[in-house]
């Protein structure tokens, strides 16, 4: 739940890029009655993270156009995820608005549109460097999970394993410290889950989308809806909720739903 400065409050829906992308491109019935509701009813908002925005800025010609033309009009925040994310859950197990870096929409209402958001992310020396560092992140995620090698057993002694993939992963972050239990670092450990269920599922196929779903995950526990590709969605139904009560009250839903 967001609550703005003028005591407003919104239900967060979490979109990634392929969401993004899917809804700006289908100029049909796409998802007509998911906009009603998520877009124009008043008791919700879209959000996404940074690094879906630095993805989207690598479109061109009809793709990048349909992205503004939708997304000029319909509001989206932009949000930390994971390992930003930690620097709040240190502090609250709630959301914070905090966590929102901007809101881009209606120029008549928000002084931000994607239109400028995604011009700045190719002209901006510090967005661009930001840019490049994160590229890197991946490619260091990538070689550790290649590393920690194929376990088709971690699940079995769960929190063990789930634990110990959350410290190795973090290590690499720079706001790194050692994590000693469950049930506080929640974008962590929901990143850590999809981590190993591509690795138990996918051993010989670990790539930068793989590092991208674990991020996006990694705000689930912080959205009232989570929309998603077919194969995150049913880990995410199937597994993640019956091991983590915070994610019973998410709804869930499947790109591949989406579209009448």
């Amino acid at each position: 739940m967001l609550y703005t400065p003028s005591g407003h409050s919104y239900k967060l829906v979490y979109i990634d890029t392929n969401i993004i992308n899917g809804i700006s491109k289908n100029t049909q019935a796409t998802a007509r009655n998911f906009l009603m509701k998520y877009a124009i009813s008043g008791e919700f908002i879209f959000v996404t993270s940074l690094f879906n925005i630095y993805e989207l800025s690598r479109a061109k010609g009809e793709s990048r156009e349909s992205v503004i033309k939708t997304f000029d009009v319909i509001p989206l925040l932009i949000s930390y995820t994971y390992p930003q994310l930690i620097e709040f859950e240190k502090i609250s197990s709630e959301f914070d608005k905090e966590m929102i870096i901007a809101a881009t929409g209606i120029k008549e209402i928000l002084k931000i549109q994607i239109s400028t958001l995604l011009m700045a992310m190719e002209t901006d020396p510090n967005l661009l460097k930001a840019k490049k560092q994160m590229y890197a992140n991946f490619e260091e995620e990538i070689n550790l999970w290649k590393y920690t090698g194929y376990d088709r057993k971690w699940i079995q002694n769960f929190d063990k394993n789930l634990l110990r993939s959350m410290n190795e992963s973090f290590r690499l972050a720079e706001n790194y410290f050692p994590i000693t239990e469950l049930g506080r670092y929640k974008s962590l450990e929901m990143f850590a889950f999809i981590k190993n269920m591509f690795i138990s599922n996918k051993p010989k196929d670990i790539g930068k989308n793989s590092i991208i779903d674990a991020y996006n995950a990694s705000f689930l526990p912080y959205v009232k809806v989570y929309v998603t590709e077919s194969t995150v969605g049913a880990w995410i139904e199937k597994e993640a909720k019956k091991r983590f009560s915070y994610l019973s009250d998410i709804d869930v839903i499947k790109l591949s739903d989406l579209f009448d």
